[in-house]
């Protein structure tokens, strides 16, 4: 997922750089980190801990300060629990609001009011 917010975010320069006085800009955030927590269920405790949880956040824009005043959020999400590859639970949300995305940059004439993020 993180090379396909890359990909965005390269083909808004792209555009830009095609189109002089498009007002467009796509930025891409890449947190990483590891958390661990515990909860009781039927009497037990279990604790359960994450590794190398990954967060991508892109936001795009027209590139004014007022255009980055208001934003709407689109948030999808991709998990699994271990031996699952994840593939089955929200990975397909997350495609959609990329091709979404791509969508919307490729879109000739478009130009966004509010900031879109993506997480």
């Amino acid at each position: 997922m993180l090379s396909q917010a890359h990909a965005l975010k390269a083909l808004c320069g792209n555009i830009v750089r095609a189109g002089p006085g498009h007002q467009l800009e796509c930025e891409v955030w890449h947190q990483q980190g590891c958390v661990s927590h515990r909860f009781d269920i039927l009497g037990k405790h279990l604790c359960k801990s994450y590794v190398r949880l990954t967060s991508i956040v892109a936001r795009i824009s027209n590139d004014t300060e007022e255009g980055k005043q208001h934003a709407v959020l689109a948030n999808a999400h991709l998990d699994s629990t271990l031996p699952s590859s994840g593939a089955a639970t929200d990975s397909l949300s997350a495609g959609i609001l990329l091709e979404a995305a791509n969508t919307l940059v490729r879109t000739s004439h478009w130009s966004s009011t509010h900031t879109l993020v993506l997480l």
